[in-house]
């Protein structure tokens, strides 16, 4: 029985933990849909420096980088995981014809954490359609939870620390109550 329960607490850290993801796990998935009008590499008319690919953020994003772009407009939209817009915004860059910084404080609001895609681009002045579009997948994380802090296992961004200590004050439980039970049937 001992040896049951054991496997029983363990199979529902394993679990939970799993659904959570393991630090970075849902970060690492990359939930971009196709690019439909990606950058040049040989000259790049939009290049982003923050946020990072598999980037965790809660409640705000700081967006940053350098744009030659149609009168010095970036467009920024950040998605969910099914290709729904969370939220969309814009912002200049310093000039329009050269490569010159933006930046832009984006704020979103989940309920939950999930995996999102955040594109900086340009809209044509052609036919208003999305081009040079740096995607970036990251993990966005719902403001308000606890926060991890920097480094160990929360430093992906994800309130795992919380789930630790829930998990272990509940396997405590468990492992308490098949004490009592094995001492009643000695």
């Amino acid at each position: 029985m001992k040896a049951t329960l054991l496997a029983l607490v363990l199979s529902i850290f394993v679990g939970a933990f799993a659904a959570l993801g393991a630090p970075g796990a849902q970060a690492q998935q990359n939930v971009c849909k196709p690019n439909p009008s990606p950058v040049s590499a040989s000259d790049p008319s939009i290049i982003v420096t923050a946020p990072t690919a598999g980037a965790a953020v809660s409640g705000s994003l700081h967006i940053a980088g350098q744009a030659r772009v149609f009168e010095a407009t970036v467009s920024i939209t950040l998605y969910d995981a099914n290709g729904a817009e969370i939220v969309s915004t814009t912002t200049n860059a310093a000039e329009g014809q050269v490569l010159s910084p933006f930046s832009k404080d984006l704020a979103f609001l989940v309920a939950a954490p999930v995996p999102a895609c955040l594109w900086v681009f340009e809209v044509s002045a052609r036919d208003g359609s999305p081009v040079n579009v740096v995607q970036i997948p990251l993990t966005l994380g719902a403001a308000g939870l606890p926060s991890t802090g920097s480094g160990g296992l929360g430093s992906s961004g994800h309130p795992v620390a919380w789930l630790f200590g829930g998990l272990a004050v509940a396997g405590a439980a468990v492992a308490a109550g098949a004490w009592l039970a094995s001492r009643r049937e000695a």
